[in-house]
């Protein structure tokens, strides 16, 4: 009988599916495609799961915040951007003259914060390991709200991630 597959031996070989998008020849994302703030319409019927981003609440204030802070983006004079199909699929991206910015977005309730933020923090370091550029990729979280736990924004420094919530966009932006 063959096993299933092999572990931690390398003389067995390697399979490496790691990929890097090099922004400066691919170009970063497409045109930034505003979410659909009425999406929870539609959420229920295509029977979404337990996933709180894809509940009806919680589609509706994810779409919202992310609109917002593509808003923001563009106030302060960058352009939003939205993931190719081949790119990771981040939430929001968008280009500084002296950084790569990657978001993920999530709504948050005291129900599900520390699911939200543990998925978050994950999510946006594998974005910016797999995005590939001369300038830093720099990575944010935005949040519908501020999370009710303040360890968060300590936990967010301590790997390099903005964390910000709609009133403090215009401020995180310029970080």
């Amino acid at each position: 009988m063959w096993a299933d597959h092999v572990r931690g031996d390398s003389t067995v070989g390697t399979v490496d599916k790691d990929y890097r998008i090099r922004i400066a020849e691919e170009g970063l994302g497409r045109r930034y495609e505003p979410a659909d703030e009425h999406a929870e319409l539609h959420a229920a019927a295509e029977g979404r799961g337990s996933d709180p981003d894809l509940s009806d609440r919680g589609l509706a204030a994810h779409s919202r915040t992310q609109n917002e802070l593509a808003a923001a983006i563009e106030v302060a004079g960058f352009d939003p951007r939205s993931p190719k199909p081949e790119e990771p699929q981040f939430d929001i991206a968008w280009e500084t003259p002296d950084a790569v910015w990657v978001a993920e977005v999530k709504s948050l309730t005291a129900a599900n914060e520390m699911r939200q933020m543990h998925t978050a923090i994950g999510q946006v370091i594998d974005y910016a390991h797999r995005l590939d550029d001369v300038r830093p990729i720099r990575m944010m979280i935005a949040v519908e709200r501020q999370p009710g736990s303040g360890h968060w924004v300590a936990e967010c420094v301590k790997h390099a991630i903005v964390l910000t919530w709609p009133d403090e966009f215009p401020t995180a932006v310029h970080s």
